[in-house]
């Protein structure tokens, strides 16, 4: 028999990982790649005009990311997620095919979305520490930026590595590894170690630039940007 391939896209960042190996660990509970090759697709919103008019591959599945009619599977939590007002018009959610806008993340949506009782058990089980990193991280609910700069936790080390590295490979890489170890184990990889040593790198280096650019007029931070370089650090002011 000739495999069919699967496409799954998903969002390149640390929310869009886990969302895809929930996925990918929760589509062999039900079977559905025994004959399929599975290509993972990262995307990104700068694909946000052209999307409505691409067609997308079948078979397929989307997590934590823009609605698209094609595909069998769908699952996103952000407010913004269609494309065009006559998809959000047309939208009727069913079994495959999930929105809500109250979750913090998207892999505790897909999991709570089981319907199969044994099967959401064993997937919050094995996925919590992940599902609660996701949460955490895509909703910065963080103790304070100190965390986010120190990232003693290996969630937070690992998501410090794609701020240097989000290439499709590297992503496939750890979706691989989030199916299968806990995120201790993953970032014992030499793969992933790598990449936090020079992110760390670049941290330091991004928090420098702020801290020299930067100045405060009235409680507020200002910073000048256009000559970052790729120094751009979301928390580097609010830890400063």
């Amino acid at each position: 028999m000739v495999a069919n391939t699967f496409h799954l896209f998903f969002h390149q960042d640390f929310d869009g990982i886990t969302s895809a190996a929930v996925f990918l660990s929760y589509a062999k509970r039900l079977d559905l790649l025994s004959h399929s090759r599975v290509e993972l697709v990262p995307v990104d919103y700068e694909l946000k005009k052209e999307w409505p008019d691409r067609t997308l591959p079948k078979p397929g599945a989307i997590v934590d990311f823009l609605y698209h009619p094609d595909a069998d599977w769908w699952f996103d939590h952000h407010p913004t997620t269609f494309a065009r007002t006559d998809w959000e018009l047309s939208f009727r959610e069913d079994s495959q095919h999930i929105w809500n806008t109250s979750y913090k993340s998207c892999p505790r949506l897909i999991v709570d979305s089981i319907r199969d009782e044994r099967v959401r058990h064993a997937l919050s089980s094995r996925f919590e520490e992940y599902m609660h990193w996701s949460d955490v991280i895509d909703s910065a609910d963080y103790e304070s930026a100190q965390q986010v700069v120190d990232s003693k936790d290996p969630a937070l080390q690992v998501n410090l590595s794609l701020a240097i590295d989000r290439s499709p490979d590297y992503l496939r890489l750890l979706i691989k590894h989030f199916e299968e170890e806990s995120l201790g184990g993953v970032v014992k990889l030499a793969e992933v170690r790598s990449r936090v040593r020079k992110a760390m790198e670049w941290q330091e280096a991004a928090i420098s630039f702020v801290a020299h650019v930067g100045e405060v007029r009235n409680g507020v931070a200002f910073c000048d940007l256009t000559s970052t370089k790729g120094l751009f650090h979301r928390y580097a002011a609010y830890y400063l």
